[in-house]
């Protein structure tokens, strides 16, 4: 099972530097997390700031066993930690996101 999270960089924060931190800070929270199978990243392309500012600066998609398994997670101390780190880099307030089952269409 797949959670995927859109989110917009905290106000202020250039564009590298929310990729920046995203990409090799977090990942150290992430991963820690019990359940967690597999974590993405998608970064907005930096071409598509030339035109404005994009709807979302990136999704993460991160993939656990089942669907217990991110229920679980919630009750630790290491989502706790993931959680609190969104706040150095990621906008406050709610992040849209839901839960998918993927249906592959090409492979």
């Amino acid at each position: 099972m797949k959670a995927l999270s859109f989110f917009k960089r905290r106000a202020g924060m250039p564009v590298e530097e929310f990729q920046a931190y995203w990409r090799t800070r977090h990942p150290d929270v992430v991963t820690k997390v019990p359940g967690v199978r597999r974590y993405v990243q998608s970064h907005t392309r930096p071409a598509a700031y030339r035109s404005g500012e994009p709807v979302y600066d990136g999704i993460a998609e991160v993939w656990f066993d089942d669907s217990a398994a991110p229920r679980a997670a919630t009750t630790t101390p290491e989502w706790d930690r993931a959680q609190a780190d969104d706040g150095n880099f990621i906008a406050p307030g709610p992040v849209a996101f839901i839960v998918t089952t993927e249906h592959v269409i090409v492979a």
